[in-house]
């Protein structure tokens, strides 16, 4: 296990894109970091209370890259410009009696960064270069995930 969320949800592994995943278990959500001038974009997640990478759950007949794409303007109000797959997160949830999924992780490019949106769901939105310290908590599957991209990515 890589990381415990306050609410007993763990994440299990990550697996590089190309790595092989279990078919038994169903990729339901997608993530995207997107690192725009050496800093990354992370929303607050209200619900959560905790600054998160964006992303969220699958909706029907939509691929994987639609969701990326739509979770990151849902949550942050900006556009993926480019959209790169990176990798896979599995997790148990334990709300939902112990109930394996995989998450797709992405890299997307923006342009400019457009004027956020707030909504019920993502109070607030932030470039953050990694050291600053942040105003709240760092989810830890946000911790872990950020982690494991900058060690392949060169830091």
């Amino acid at each position: 296990m890589l990381a415990a969320s306050p609410s007993g949800n763990q994440l299990i592994e990550i697996i590089p894109n190309g790595g092989t995943l279990d078919p038994a278990i169903p990729i339901t959500f997608a993530q995207t970091i997107v690192v725009q001038d050496r800093r990354t974009l992370m929303i607050f997640n209200a619900e959560r209370n905790q600054w998160e990478i964006p992303g969220g759950g699958l909706e029907p007949g939509e691929s994987l890259e639609d969701c990326a794409v739509r979770e990151l303007w849902e949550e942050s109000s900006q556009v993926a410009e480019s959209l790169h797959p990176i990798g896979y997160i599995r997790v148990r949830l334990v709300k939902h009696g112990e109930r394996e999924e995989y998450g797709a992780v992405y890299g997307a490019t923006i342009g400019a960064v457009q004027p956020f949106v707030p909504s019920a769901e993502c109070s607030r939105m932030m470039l953050w270069d990694g050291t600053a310290p942040l105003d709240g908590e760092l989810g830890t599957f946000s911790r872990a995930v950020l982690a494991w991209y900058a060690s392949r990515a060169g830091g």
